[in-house]
């Protein structure tokens, strides 16, 4: 009973300023609440960063003078070097397989522009070297912006634009991991009970 009459109390006295707010703002003796707005929706920030184009460090490493400028000739040079390397076994033409491990070697990763498919356009496995340097002076003439037949470094990037991330992925996930989940899904094994906690 005196929980109760303790509670009731303390609703009373956090209640009035409330009551007391909503009768001045009133213009007569009832009281109207105002109509709410709903929020915008939440937009995520967004940022602009320059990456890389396709082989954008590889054309740079075909400036042979470090004028930071590629020109066609440094081009061929670089696209003749290039498939040389890439030609392990010297047999004139490069397989798949050797073409990853060039692509593992030079460009960083398997995941990055050009791919495979840009290189071997007929799919028969085997990349001759005109097939191989069809590909670097197609990306080298889509790169050059200014068309002026040269590639600048200042042209081996381009804008991305970054989608901001939503704050609340992370403690959403960890919340569902507190649930016995992992980061991001619901509970645990199908059919398991969680231990409660």
């Amino acid at each position: 009973m005196k929980t109760l009459s303790i509670a009731l109390s303390l609703f009373c006295l956090l209640a009035s300023p409330i009551t007391a707010q909503a009768q001045d703002s009133g213009s007569g003796d009832s009281f109207e609440p105002e109509r709410l707005e709903t929020a915008p929706p939440r937009q995520r920030p967004t940022s602009t960063v320059l990456v890389t184009i396709p082989a954008g460090l590889l054309y740079a490493s075909f400036d042979s003078d470090a004028d930071y400028v590629i020109t066609k000739s440094e081009l061929e040079a670089g696209a003749r070097q290039s498939f040389k390397a890439a030609d392990s076994n010297q047999n004139g033409t490069v397989s798949l397989v050797e073409l990853a491990a060039w692509r593992e070697k030079v460009l960083g990763s398997l995941d990055v522009l050009p791919g495979n498919t840009q290189f071997d356009k007929n799919f028969d496995s085997s990349i001759a070297r005109e097939e191989f340097e069809s590909v670097l002076f197609d990306i080298y003439t889509n790169a050059d912006r200014n068309e002026d037949g040269v590639l600048d470094f200042s042209e081996l990037t381009r804008p991305h634009v970054q989608r901001g991330q939503r704050g609340d992925n992370q403690q959403r996930g960890s919340r569902n991991r507190d649930r016995g989940g992992q980061g991001g899904q619901r509970g645990g094994q199908r059919g398991q009970r969680r231990p409660r906690q």
